[in-house]
């Protein structure tokens, strides 16, 4: 379905830039990534960290300004000139400003939303993402009622798999950079490859250290072995991969980090619950 796609792809997955290395291009570029709708949580939002220009960057490295939840309204605050809905979602809480004027009422539409926007009620809220006094908010230029509750599943999905693809893109680019810097062809992977990036050589990786992916070294070894040898249906057993990080990750550590993917979404369980998947194989 075409519409299904745009609306997915809109998401955090944008379409690579056009060549070119003028200034000018790379701001022109930025500033179209930063009207791409971002489909969230509130706390993917509150956890947005922010540029000198007023860029807004989600923990998974999608990039914009704004954005789009489905929420429940807990309380509405009337004033002169604004409408502030305080809004949860299940993942956090924070408010969103409608700003009103006196002509709203000559559009039905308009009016009959906001009028259906009550307390208790579940909203689509489109909104850029704003700072006051060191507090980030929603500025909403769109409330919609929520009438079909398919709609708050259906945005969940959304989310989910924005996020995952945006996860995806940045660990392929570090999985590129990481094959550049180490000279570790991914398509040769085995435990002496890593032994020799980790220990030997003149400049041997932190495994502790935590990348821009937001997983440690070793972490991040545990899942490229999955990315590489677990293709099949049904992936990887958990003993083969504790015998190929052998070298350099002791077998418990190797288990932890494991489940801890698992619990994090890179990873998921086939066949039973000894054989894992990468998440990223079935992008």
């Amino acid at each position: 379905n075409i519409n299904t796609k745009r609306m997915f792809d809109g998401g955090g997955f944008m379409s690579q830039a056009n060549p070119g290395n003028g200034e000018g291009e790379e701001i022109s570029e930025k500033k179209r990534l930063g009207q791409v709708l971002i489909p969230c949580t509130i706390k993917m939002i509150q956890e947005c960290s922010v540029d000198s220009d007023q860029h807004y960057y989600t923990k998974d490295h999608r990039f914009g300004t704004q954005v789009k939840i489905v929420a429940c309204i807990e309380n509405i605050d009337n004033k002169d000139t604004r409408l502030i809905y305080t809004l949860c979602d299940g993942t956090g809480k924070m408010n969103a400003t409608v700003w009103t004027d006196p002509n709203d009422d000559a559009f039905p539409t308009t009016s009959e939303r906001r009028q259906n926007s009550v307390q208790g009620a579940y909203v689509t809220i489109t909104a850029k993402i704003k700072e006051y006094g060191g507090t980030i908010a929603l500025s909403a230029f769109d409330i919609r009622p929520v009438t079909d509750f398919n709609e708050i599943t259906y945005h969940y999905l959304e989310v989910a798999h924005s996020h995952l693809k945006a996860k995806s893109t940045q660990r392929n680019q570090n999985t590129q950079l990481a094959t550049t810097s180490h000279g570790i062809p991914s398509s040769n992977w085995n435990s002496s490859a890593i032994s020799a990036t980790v220990g030997g050589g003149a400049a041997p990786m932190d495994l502790d250290a935590v990348g821009s992916n937001g997983l440690s070294a070793k972490q991040d070894k545990v899942l490229q072995y999955y990315n590489v040898n677990g293709t099949s249906d049904e992936g990887c057993h958990i003993d083969n991969v504790v015998q190929a990080m052998s070298s350099v990750i002791d077998e418990n550590t190797t288990r932890q980090i494991i489940d801890s993917l698992v619990s994090e979404g890179f990873l998921y369980s086939t066949i039973d619950e000894t054989f894992h998947k990468s998440t990223d194989s079935d992008s």
